[in-house]
């Protein structure tokens, strides 16, 4: 009972339903997969789980066609996506509390050819590209592991991120297609760290708790062109980016008996900004970085349980606002005599609207569960969202 191991592999196959005019079910697909977790329990206190994970996906074509399942590409345009992941979880159990480390690490590669002549009709058009991103996250945390009326749990999270991005345009008859005679090449780069902490209180022995809770973040983000293509090294984009943030979490909990528990809480998500690519900026090099989007949650619920557990039941209602969202959008970034449309991602209006969860488990037997679940999400756009 001190070490465990599992090890399982796969192997999957998909038909296309794509046909283009030189080959039928042209979008077929293999992919390949192994998974194992390896973990260990040296000491009673300690445990630790390690995991790996890779997958190995080749597409003949992507997906993209008309209403009538027929793509204009007379050409190859294969992609593939490849991935390993790495995890470590270490968790010591002291006397008064709780240690946990999460490490992760993941290798992402991909790469695809784009035939733009094919799927928008225009000359010459087609690009290969490159993508590959590897990130590194650290997670450690500080719980309370006792059960008197203070319970706490304090941590950090950094995570370390890079992804190269290249693309290039084929050659027509030596010649580059729309003016392109290098590879555009950028980094996006992002290095974050995020402090946490929350406490809970409890009153009447229990019956009654408050946790307040709160988070700082902050991002450095950056993105940096090494070669453009139109050949030339000079006025590449440079971009950098900070963006931080503090997220308060309150909640208030009541138990009016051991089966039932109601709840109300406040509390915010954050997601982080980022720069404009540099293909965005070769045509708009006056916008600006996309900023943080917010959103704020006020929800209100009840768990609990019927007849001795035969019926166990959840339901909550909440209230969500949700400020600057990221968007793709068509802008005008020219003047009203002569139009200038590009896609960027944008900060959008913001969204607000209530919403609803419902569940219900019967469980009639040892070992037997029936459960049922709705969900009603009445999110809308505050104001209109105008594209090109």
């Amino acid at each position: 009972d001190k070490l465990a191991l599992r090890v399982a592999g796969g192997h999957q196959q998909w038909g296309g339903w794509i046909d283009s005019p030189v080959e039928r079910n042209v979008n077929s697909s293999d992919s390949d997969s192994l998974r194992v977790k390896l973990n260990a329990q040296p000491a009673e206190n300690l445990q630790i789980d390690a995991s790996y994970w890779m997958v190995r996906d080749t597409f003949d074509s992507n997906t993209g066609s008309n209403d009538d399942y027929f793509s204009r590409t007379v050409i190859d345009v294969p992609v593939t996506q490849d991935y390993d992941t790495y995890g470590l979880n270490v968790t010591y159990d002291f006397a008064a509390m709780r240690f946990t480390s999460a490490t992760s690490y993941i290798d992402y590669e991909s790469r695809a050819i784009l035939d733009y002549a094919g799927t928008f009709n225009l000359p010459d058009a087609v690009l290969d590209t490159f993508d590959r991103a590897q990130t590194f996250t650290e997670e450690v945390n500080l719980s309370s592991n006792s059960s008197g009326a203070w319970q706490w749990s304090i941590g950090a999270i950094y995570r370390d991120n890079e992804t190269a991005f290249r693309q290039v345009r084929r050659l027509t008859n030596g010649v580059p297609a729309f003016g392109y005679s290098a590879p555009n090449i950028w980094t996006d780069s992002s290095d974050s760290l995020a402090v946490f902490g929350e406490i809970t209180r409890g009153f009447a022995d229990g019956r009654f708790e408050i946790t307040a809770g709160v988070r700082y973040f902050r991002d450095q983000y950056d993105m940096d062109q090494s070669s453009r293509q139109n050949g030339s090294n000079t006025g590449l984009f440079v971009r950098e980016n900070t963006f931080d943030k503090v997220s308060p979490r309150v909640a208030l909990t009541w138990h009016p008996h051991d089966d039932l528990m109601v709840y109300t809480s406040y509390s915010e998500g954050f997601r982080s900004g980022y720069s404009q690519t540099p293909v965005v900026l070769l045509s708009a090099p006056q916008l600006g970085s996309v900023r943080p989007d917010n959103l704020k949650n006020l929800e209100l619920g009840t768990k609990g349980a019927l007849l001795g557990g035969l019926v166990a039941f959840e339901a909550a209602v909440y209230y969500i606002k949700y400020d600057s969202i990221h968007q793709q959008l068509g802008i005008n970034v020219g003047t009203p005599a002569q139009p200038q449309n590009v896609l960027a991602i944008v900060n959008g209006p913001a969204a607000s609207g209530y919403g609803t969860d419902l569940a219900v488990t019967i469980k009639p037997a040892k070992g037997l569960a029936f459960g049922i679940g709705m969900s009603l999400s009445e999110l809308t756009f505050d104001s209109s969202v105008i594209s090109n």
